[in-house]
């Protein structure tokens, strides 16, 4: 049920402020609400490192860790695997760079760019021009060197210019050298890879603080929860005050819990007022807790002033699973596998929506029994196939309540669908009644 709240105010002596934010902390039943919200912000030191170690430590958790513990303190070590991650992505588009560059050079080997100056300082200019293809023999000069294969009609060629300047045939234009060379672009990728393994190698050392991160990330959204919380409220001179939402059933303990901490503070509760919307607060009954994973999983949460179905989505959602799926054996699997694997259940996807799936196994079981369908056979087939099958065939037929074809049983499936969808339907119109009576 959704539990009534009342709004509150608590002052202290602005000495005794931290005092009662810690002790408001620990009892965890006030709902702070900030006087002026732009003040209930954590400095963006804190945010920013919040951030720094909840992604590294997630990036990191990815990583299996080898190599020595680095000595780093959790920041660091984040700040570190950061910049590792910035450096990474550069040196990776680096790298595609120069293999693109070293591919569109194919045509001119693996020939340096030295040994062209050295050609230049003896005396020898080579100088290299694209031609019509098959016009490469009316070139005049001391030496022309076709240079790969045609390619678009075009011709690269290598001509080496002495005293005289080179004749050369009509089209002919002129290529300069490339401003790298090849080897010298795989060198520059030899060291850039080498890099991006040595960066690799040290994530996978910081691998070994993940959890450190982590827990100071933890560390560090408390400590801005309580700047946020210390912001919500007004300081004065000699006074510090704070206002939020208690659930009224704790109400009257609140200033006795503060001076049982050691505050002195003044308490003041009223109800809220009708422009007013006091955060929501579920109290599940446990017959119903365990549709709490389904409203988890969907983020739905009623407002204040609306109606907690818990109560019947709990009633209604194994009985329609139970019928949509329709099989005692599938059944008896969303009961067996979430116990054998409990913990880790529990860990993926909480208590609440693990006890939901076991909770619509059981109701799976139950329709199944009584439709008489185990993994798609019925009872009957088992007693056609004879032996022990056979026997057991028996004994399961005779828990089968429902007979009659897929027509007959999905026809049943219809009739309890309409008269549950009519009872909800009733229920709701007899809940909006009850908040308007007795006015007709």
């Amino acid at each position: 049920m959704i539990v009534k709240m009342l709004k509150a105010y608590a002052v202290s002596r602005r000495d005794d402020q931290q005092r009662l934010l810690e002790a408001l902390r620990e009892m965890g039943v006030v709902h702070l609400k900030p006087i002026d919200p732009a003040k209930a912000v954590a400095d963006e030191q804190t945010l920013a490192a919040i951030d720094r170690l909840g992604r590294a430590a997630q990036m990191l958790a990815e990583i299996p860790p080898t190599g020595e513990r680095p000595e780093l303190t959790a920041q660091q070590a984040a700040d570190e695997a950061m910049g590792i991650q910035r450096r990474a992505a550069e040196g990776r588009s680096r790298l595609q760079a120069l293999h693109r560059q070293i591919d569109q050079l194919a045509m001119w080997g693996d020939v340096t760019l030295e040994r062209f100056g050295q050609l230049r300082e003896a005396g020898v200019e080579v100088r290299f021009f694209s031609v019509q293809e098959g016009t490469a023999g009316q070139i005049a000069a001391d030496c022309v060197e076709p240079i790969g294969q045609p390619a678009g009609h075009r011709q690269l060629v290598a001509v080496v210019v002495g005293s005289d300047d080179a004749e050369l045939p009509e089209g002919a234009e002129p290529i300069g050298l490339p401003q790298r060379d090849r080897p010298s672009l795989r060198e520059e990728a030899r060291e850039v890879d080498a890099a991006l393994q040595a960066d690799q190698n040290r994530l996978r050392a910081l691998a070994h603080l993940a959890d450190e991160m982590a827990a100071e990330r933890g560390r560090l959204q408390e400590r801005a929860q309580f700047m946020v919380a210390r912001g919500s409220g007004l300081a004065g001179e000699d006074l510090y005050a704070v206002q939020g939402w208690v659930p009224a059933g704790q109400a009257d303990q609140l200033a006795d819990a503060l001076a049982a901490a050691g505050v002195a503070a003044g308490v003041q509760t009223m109800d809220a007022g009708e422009d007013e919307t006091p955060p929501t607060l579920i109290r599940y009954p446990a017959w119903a807790r365990p549709i709490k994973g389904l409203f988890d999983v969907l983020g739905t949460v009623p407002g204040y002033r609306e109606i907690d179905l818990s109560g019947f989505f709990m009633l209604a959602l194994p009985v329609f699973a139970a019928m949509l799926i329709g099989d005692a054996g599938y059944g008896l699997l969303f009961v067996v596998v979430p116990a054998l694997i409990y913990r880790k259940a529990v860990a993926a996807a909480g208590q609440p929506g693990v006890h939901l799936l076991i909770v619509m196994g059981i109701a799976t079981i139950v329709w199944g029994i009584l439709t008489g369908v185990y993994f798609g056979v019925s009872p009957r087939q088992m007693i056609d196939a004879g032996g022990a099958l056979g026997g057991i065939g028996e004994a399961l037929g005779a828990c089968q309540v429902i007979r009659g074809d897929v027509k007959e049983q999905a026809y049943l499936i219809m009739k309890i669908s309409f008269v549950m969808a009519g009872i909800h339907l009733s229920l709701g119109q007899l809940r909006q009644a009850l908040d308007v009576a007795p006015d007709l």
